[in-house]
């Protein structure tokens, strides 16, 4: 089967400068498993039809979310990485699919998208920014599910009952710190999807 020429280059991105590339394939294993149980509720898979589909963008930033560490550690790695990956060149990516990717990594950690700080952001439409805002939410809950980055956490089922989302994750060691990160992580998730979330065993 042929790879998409875009993960190819986000892989080469990440084996050259992120220093732990077995984190952030965890965290990609994790998210798109988040976004793929997630689907009814968050509904992105509508826009796939023209560009490049939301949840290729998701697997494309979670696999370079961490590319900024080989500039500045993790002191603003996440805007390192942001501008590492709007001045790369992307195959077949539109100039908005590539700021959403870079938005997506970028938001991973710290403040949540604000149009009245965010240039990139606010000069999106409103479709684009509810994508990268559910796509990072995503991202951020997968990174704190791997805080320790040791991939502790082998499966997650996700169910959705009325304003809850829960995670269910089997996790044989390290679950204390793997729900720890997770719980620091998810604010902009329950934001975006009007929902508690809740990390279980």
């Amino acid at each position: 089967m042929n790879r998409q020429p875009l993960i190819i280059a986000a892989e080469t991105a990440m084996n050259t400068w992120d220093p732990d590339p077995d984190h952030a394939r965890q965290v990609c294993r994790l998210a798109l498993d988040i976004y793929d149980q997630l689907a009814p509720l968050h509904d992105l898979d509508k826009y796939s039809a023209g560009g490049v589909p939301p949840r290729r963008i998701l697997e494309t930033a979670a696999l370079m979310h961490d590319i900024g560490w080989s500039g500045s550690g993790s002191r603003g790695h996440h805007k390192k990485s942001h501008a590492m990956i709007m001045d790369m060149s992307l195959p077949g990516v539109s100039d908005t699919d590539h700021k959403k990717i870079a938005l997506v990594a970028r938001y991973h950690r710290k403040r949540h998208p604000d149009p009245s700080r965010h240039y990139f952001f606010a000069e999106m439409n409103p479709d684009d920014q509810r994508q990268v805002q559910w796509l990072a939410g995503i991202l951020r809950v997968a990174d704190g599910l791997d805080r320790a980055h040791t991939a502790d956490v082998k499966r997650i089922a996700c169910g959705i009952v009325n304003d809850t989302i829960t995670l269910e994750i089997q996790c044989p060691s390290g679950f204390a710190v793997a729900v720890y990160g997770a719980n620091r992580k998810k604010a902009l998730l329950e934001e975006i999807s009007g929902c508690t979330v809740i990390i279980t065993p």
